[in-house]
């Protein structure tokens, strides 16, 4: 019934059961630095994640 009314079951996206938090944790802090190093060295490239 909520599907007809234009309501859907919202979940969170499975994470991987080998995913290592910590790794992530790290990416997430050294990424930004090392794009705009790129987006200097190529400002002729669109850089992104």
């Amino acid at each position: 019934m909520l599907h007809r009314l234009g309501y859907s079951a919202l979940m969170p996206r499975p994470r991987h059961r080998k995913a290592d938090a910590v790794s992530h944790e790290q990416f997430t802090k050294d990424a930004p630095p090392l794009v705009e190093n790129l987006r200097r060295e190529h400002p002729e490239r669109i850089v992104e994640i």
